[in-house]
């Protein structure tokens, strides 16, 4: 055969065998050696856990039978406290607990008669914690009151009047002038008898002298001045050259010039 025709049989067969565009078909050679594919895990199973009854204050009782679920210090049996909270959560308030107590009609925090115990933390209404009110009807009568010149025992001592902050002073008045002796006095609401309230009386066993009384010439301070016949006129006719002779008001007798 010669050269030329074993070329054209080569050209031929090369032709029959290309696919349609003139290019030849390579084959299927598999999946790029960069797909990788997809695996197949199926959906994910997740077992729940039991944790129990909730117990948002973690104090050991669950919240359905905790009456203060967010208080840690209230839970059925926790230890009762006076304070007006239900710590054990048993519906009471305060349980077990009471104070003594007096009664105060008054009203100024001193109670009369007999103790009373009442349940409860505080003193109520009506009552008082301190006894000794000597007058449960005056509010101005208490133990340790301001004592007044009003006739009441003011503060519960037993006496009234005594050392009453609004009390006088009297002063003793011996000859009656209505005016006494200044060193003595004695501090009371009412005069005791024979004392008045005003003082300065400088011959109280005379009713004639007295501050209030008229200054004459008789060698006796009358008017209690601090000055004998002193004043004018008290001795207009007296001559220095001239003697007199004066009886004093305790008996004595005095000479003058």
């Amino acid at each position: 055969m010669c050269p030329l025709t074993l070329a054209l049989l080569l050209l031929a067969a090369c032709r029959a065998g290309a696919p349609p565009g003139g290019k030849p078909d390579l084959g299927n050679t598999g999946p790029s050696p960069t797909d990788t594919g997809s695996t197949d895990t199926g959906p994910t199973d997740t077992v729940p856990t039991d944790t129990g009854p909730t117990d948002a204050d973690g104090d050991g009782s669950p919240d359905a039978e905790d009456c203060a679920p967010d208080d840690p210090a209230i839970f059925p049996g926790a230890p009762e406290v006076c304070d007006g909270t239900d710590q054990d959560c048993d519906g009471d308030v305060d349980e077990g607990f009471g104070v003594t107590a007096y009664v105060d009609a008054d009203q100024d925090g001193y109670g009369a008669g007999a103790a009373a115990e009442v349940a409860g933390c505080a003193t109520p209404t009506g009552y008082a914690a301190v006894e000794g009110d000597c007058d449960d009807a005056d509010p101005g009568a208490y133990p340790g009151g301001t004592e007044l010149s009003d006739g009441a025992d003011n503060d519960s001592d037993g006496t009234a009047d005594d050392e009453a902050v609004d009390a006088s002073i009297w002063y003793a008045d011996g000859d009656g002038d209505s005016w006494g002796v200044t060193d003595r006095s004695v501090t009371a609401c009412d005069p005791p008898a024979g004392y008045v309230a005003r003082g300065g009386d400088c011959g109280d066993a005379t009713a004639g002298i007295s501050p209030a009384a008229t200054e004459v010439c008789d060698a006796v301070d009358d008017d209690c001045n601090g000055t004998t016949d002193d004043g004018a006129g008290a001795c207009p006719d007296l001559v220095p050259s001239e003697a007199i002779v004066i009886v004093t008001g305790s008996g004595s007798v005095e000479s003058r010039r």
